[in-house]
């Protein structure tokens, strides 16, 4: 899949039974992650030609690509489901099971998608002198869970500050440094004008952006980007007395790039104490920190 393709369906193309599939798949969508071409075909009754059909009438081009599609522009309608204000607690528990449950099954057909960019970050930050990371509000909580378990893996760590000298932190990275942004919509100036000064400073090092916007500007600045999903833009808060935090995604991406970079060097970290202090602490429910 091409991360830079538009995330819209074109339905104004589909025509029939073209359409009854394509509310099929939105009914059935639990099915639909779990399959395959055959299964899916047999499942709703149709040959592979037409699914192929169906899939070239849309420009996408193959399920993985329509099922992340799909969710982004729809949210799988369980989630779009009005919400009675008089309804009870166990329908809201319910409409916030459904979200997550979508955006984690959208999160995984995305990171499956950019498993070689993903690679590619576990290697840099492998090699890396010193990790920088920068990120505002429901960001900076997930960058500080990411670089608080990367220091336990024995990595330099430091989370940078708007308005503490960080134009000139940025200023003094070498070639063997990496700095990791998050910005769920990707539209933030100050992070726009800190990767143009980068850029036109050429000042070395690896520029790592984690982003739900496959349009922003700020790719055009940085050596990497991922992508993740965004759970709010599906959700009309007000309108479907629903409200959710953005913080989700990022610490599902924090958690597999941890899980990632720990089984590629996992010999050297269980020797580190700090590592093993921290994950024995989560077990012991008694002794009292300090």
């Amino acid at each position: 899949m091409d991360s830079n393709k538009d995330v819209f369906l074109d339905l104004s193309m589909l025509a029939g039974r073209e359409l009854d599939f394509y509310y099929f798949t939105i009914n059935n969508y639990d099915f639909l992650i779990n399959s395959n071409l055959q299964t899916l075909s047999q499942k709703y009754g149709v040959g592979m030609s037409f699914i192929y059909g169906f899939f070239k009438k849309l420009n996408v081009s193959g399920l993985k690509e329509y099922i992340y599609k799909l969710g982004i522009l729809h949210g799988v309608s369980l989630i779009t489901k009005k919400n009675d204000k008089n309804g009870c607690n166990s329908q809201v528990l319910t409409l916030i099971q459904d979200n997550y449950q979508v955006s984690n099954n959208i999160n995984v057909v995305m990171f499956q998608d950019q498993q070689a960019k993903f690679d590619e970050l576990v290697a840099i930050l492998s090699q890396a002198k010193k990790i920088y990371a920068f990120g505002a509000g429901h960001s900076l909580i997930a960058l500080t869970d990411l670089c608080g378990m990367l220091t336990h893996f024995g990595l330099v760590t430091q989370i940078l500050e708007r308005g503490k000298n960080i134009t000139k932190t940025i200023s003094s990275m070498t070639k063997d440094d990496i700095l990791i942004i998050f910005s769920m919509r990707g539209l933030n100036d100050f992070h726009l004008q800190l990767l143009k000064l980068i850029r036109r400073e050429r000042i070395p090092g690896q520029v790592v952006l984690i982003t739900s916007n496959l349009n922003s500007e700020l790719n055009k600045y940085t050596n990497l980007s991922i992508f993740i999903d965004n759970q709010i833009r599906r959700i009309d808060d007000l309108e479907d007395n629903l409200i959710f935090s953005p913080l989700w995604s990022f610490l599902f991406f924090t958690d597999y790039l941890k899980n990632l970079f720990y089984i590629k060097n996992k010999k050297l970290i269980d020797a580190k104490d700090s590592f093993l202090q921290e994950m024995n602490s989560w077990h012991d429910n008694k002794r009292i920190e300090k």
